[in-house]
């Protein structure tokens, strides 16, 4: 970013190795530029303008000019337009004030456009194309016009070239360049370049956008515009031979026909004008033989025999032809060979497409989102899996509670502000199931919207992931959805789609995950876990291909909780664990225990009493990841666990009543090579505490670990 001192972002004083860079990119009129003074606020347009200010002087933007610019000292203007006609470069001037300038730019990003965005003067945008070679100002001014279009700007937005040729009486319209280092007493915001997440680029990193973004003639073909010819710089000439008169002869036939146009089209008042430099362009063409004079006489003569003062237009034609003619156009470059297609076409013909790079240098860094730190992040994936019965619809309709009532997380943290949730379910009832829990969690049942199915003519067809995308991400885009919420995403992947395969999965789900990080709502989603799940790894327990918890970024587990009964089995206690499989950004967040109760919600049209299950939360967590509970409750938990297994060493059994003194627990502990941290965790695993025993003030006075329920200084049960 320029600073009022002449230096960018980074510190860099901009030289001449920028200057000629940018003296390159922005070629144009070389006898003609535009400056301005001090902004005037227009309060009718609610924005700064130099229109009462601005000039056009009779200089052509040389070195000095460009680096008084770079230095804040005096802004340039440059005119597209080279006295050919042609241009190197164009611009869409979208001149509103306040456009939401990260949403345009990502739109430009997703449309693979051929634009580099700036922001202007007026706090709007100048999206730039640049050209490989010099183009016909009325061919990029067709194809500025159709990539406005496709980003559903204004049809009246301003596009530069705004003229489709220049001379020495009538200069064209200029546009002022970017990153000028002054800002005028704050007036003006800074002009510069914007990388493909709307944050702005130092000087060297938009030359560097600009050259990426040169088009070729074949790539500007492809933005719509019209048959077009491509005419070499003197800077760049070269002789063709028969190449070159080929190509001049059609060269020449579309001039003839594009002057032709441009004149039937002549107000009265500029007709002897566009006579003028009708003529001198396609003498130029004469003088290189690619059009002979009659031809050029004879289609300019059937626009102009028909107005008024015939004679004195004669005269103008003649004169201007032979002054072309004395200045033959440059040469054309050569038909370039094809590029020759290296890459493995697919198996159906199709191009496989290029591939889409970014510097990391030029991605921003951003804080994570969070709607509930270590949980669930905006613009990502959560999953949630667990087997049946263990409440994953009422933990997540807890969530939703969260999101659309602003209400505390179950671990006790605010809640956010109250946002908007859409919900995709197709296991459960809306009447009797979905809305009642939703009112007993203490959710908003009117920030809630359910999608039921697509309407396909005249007909309800279910919602799929694999063909209707885009209208969910409508949706997201007009509810302003915070929390996308799927039960279960099985449900909705398609007829087509083998939820065991990874390719098909990450088909499905990697678009899914492009419409979070563009919509920056949360997705929660519900799956189940394979059959024979037992004894597995925490990922293990998430349905079908492991691109399922791969593509999410976070994936929780819920287990039953379990405890060993008198006879040292197992058994369940009656609570759940929602527990931590996965998480790719954030540590993992503590495990978290609840139980199902029932709350009356209402009555119905008859008077029944309508009930529904909702979550209760324990606020104490419980201790232990997913991999490590399960490991646990398959009796291979505390034989890996050394701290567990130390304390058993030391105390037995509870039943022993067995105590041991404090430093003893110490030396043990530093031989295993244990931190105290391990104990501790250990000890409120096991029920252990710690007790001093002994008379007061005495040498035998000590600390010993017991288990809790047992005497230390008796080695009896407490009853």
């Amino acid at each position: 970013m320029k600073n009022i001192d002449g230096t960018d972002s980074a510190g860099k004083l901009a030289g001449a190795n920028e200057v000629a860079e940018l003296m390159e990119l922005f070629g144009g009129c070389d006898s003609r530029h535009g400056t301005h003074g001090e902004p005037v606020w227009e309060p009718d347009k609610g924005k700064w303008t130099i229109r009462s200010t601005a000039r056009t002087l009779r200089e052509g933007p040389t070195a000095d000019l460009w680096q008084q610019h770079l230095d804040g000292k005096r802004p340039l203007g440059v005119i597209p337009i080279t006295s050919e006609g042609l241009c190197w470069w164009g611009s869409i001037d979208v001149d509103v004030y306040d456009i939401d300038t990260v949403g345009t730019v990502r739109k430009v990003r997703d449309l693979k456009l051929p634009l580099v965005p700036c922001t202007s003067k007026s706090g709007g945008l100048h999206l730039f194309m640049f050209l490989s070679q010099p183009t016909p100002a009325a061919e990029v001014q067709a194809a500025l016009r159709s990539i406005a279009g496709r980003l559903e700007l204004s049809p009246h937005v301003e596009v530069f070239p705004k003229q489709l040729s220049i001379s020495e009486e009538k200069a064209g319209s200029w546009i002022v360049m970017p990153y000028f280092g002054g800002t005028f007493g704050g007036k003006l915001r800074e002009q510069v370049g914007l990388n493909d997440y709307g944050n702005p680029m130092p000087l060297e990193g938009f030359i560097r956008a600009a050259r990426e973004a040169r088009l070729t003639p074949a790539d500007f073909v492809s933005t719509g515009a019209s048959a077009r010819a491509v005419v070499t710089p003197p800077r760049q000439r070269a002789a063709c031979g028969e190449a070159a008169d080929l190509t001049g002869r059609g060269f020449g036939g579309r001039m003839l026909a594009v002057w032709s146009r441009r004149l039937a089209g002549t107000p009265e008042g500029r007709r002897n004008d566009m006579i003028a430099a009708a003529a001198f362009h396609l003498g130029r063409i004469v003088g290189r033989d690619w059009v002979s004079r009659d031809e050029a006489e004879d289609a300019l003569r059937t626009v102009f025999s028909q107005w008024p003062n015939v004679d004195h237009s004669e005269d103008t034609m003649r004169r201007q032809l032979d002054r072309g003619a004395a200045n033959p156009h440059d040469d054309l470059a050569p038909e370039a060979p094809p590029w020759p297609d290296l890459r493995t076409r697919r198996k159906d013909g199709s191009s496989p497409g290029e591939i889409r790079v970014v510097q990391l240098s030029d991605v921003p860094m951003r804080a994570m989102d969070w709607l509930w730190k270590g949980h669930l992040l905006r613009g990502s994936i959560e999953m949630l899996s667990g087997g049946v019965n263990l409440g994953k619809s009422q933990v997540q309709m807890g969530w939703i509670a969260s999101v659309t009532a602003g209400r505390p997380w179950p671990d006790g943290t605010p809640g956010p502000e109250p946002g908007n949730v859409i919900l995709i379910t197709a296991e459960d009832n809306l009447y009797h199931t979905v809305g009642p829990r939703c009112r007993a969690a203490k959710g908003d049942p009117a920030r809630v919207t359910v999608v039921e199915g697509i309407r396909r003519d005249e007909r309800t067809d279910m919602f799929t992931l694999t063909t209707d995308l885009g209208e969910l991400e409508r949706l997201i885009r007009e509810k302003n959805a915070a929390l996308v919420a799927i039960d279960p995403i099985t449900a909705y992947m398609g007829g087509k789609v083998d939820s065991h395969n990874a390719t098909d999965v990450r088909s499905v789900l990697s678009p899914l995950k492009d419409i979070a990080e563009r919509t920056n709502a949360a997705f929660s989603i519900i799956t189940h876990p394979p059959k024979s799940a037992s004894g597995k790894r925490a990922n293990d327990l998430f349905i079908g291909s492991q691109a399922f918890v791969a593509v999410a970024r976070i994936g929780h587990l819920i287990l039953e909780e379990r405890e060993k009964d008198e006879d040292g089995k197992w058994v369940e206690t009656g609570r759940c664990l929602l527990t931590i499989a996965k998480n790719n950004l954030h540590r993992y967040p503590p495990t978290l225990a609840y139980t199902i109760d029932e709350v009356a919600v209402g009555q119905d049209d008859h008077g029944e009493v309508i009930t529904a299950p909702y979550v209760v939360w324990d606020p104490k967590p419980v201790d232990g990841t997913a991999d490590q509970l399960m490991k646990l409750y398959d009796g291979r938990g505390e034989e890996r666990n050394p701290a567990v297994a130390l304390l058993r060493d030391l105390l037995g059994s509870p039943d022993d009543c067995r105590s041991v003194d404090a430093a003893s627990v110490t030396r043990a502990r530093e031989a295993r090579g244990l931190s105290e941290d391990q104990m501790k965790r250990a000890r409120a695993k096991l029920g252990v505490r710690a007790t001093k025993v002994g008379q007061p003030g005495t040498a035998g006075q000590k600390w010993v670990w017991h288990y809790d329920g047992c005497d230390p200084k008796s080695g009896e049960l407490l009853v």
